[in-house]
């Protein structure tokens, strides 16, 4: 494969992101991709990362709280997607700030989070 780097880029680009028949085996012309996706909008990172989970069914009677962050990412850091799930009524799942988004610290789940 040629270097990106030096040369005609756009076909170096090309070159690199597709795969031919003799590379497939199966008769076909393919795209290879990598998926990358971003939590806060600024900040891109390797789609399907391996998440840790958390649940937390002790500090609010009928509710149980789900955290998912990277593997080995800190409780008090800013990279948790965190649900509530209430059980008062039936079974209600909301989202910390309203959203799935990873920007929300597992630490503050029960306290200053604000869920729908």
């Amino acid at each position: 494969m040629a270097d990106p780097h030096t040369g005609n880029i756009e076909r170096n680009v090309a070159e690199a992101e597709h795969i031919g028949p003799d590379w497939t085996g199966d008769n076909i012309h393919a795209k290879k991709v990598a998926n990358y996706e971003t939590a806060d909008g600024v900040s891109w990172s390797r789609a399907g990362t391996p998440t840790a989970t958390r649940l937390d069914d002790t500090s609010t009677p009928t509710t149980t709280y789900i955290g998912k962050a990277q593997i080995g990412s800190a409780t008090s850091a800013a990279v948790w997607q965190i649900a509530s799930l209430n059980t008062s009524s039936g079974l209600i799942k909301t989202w910390a700030d309203g959203d799935s988004l990873f920007n929300n610290v597992w630490d503050n789940r029960a306290t200053t989070i604000t869920y729908s």
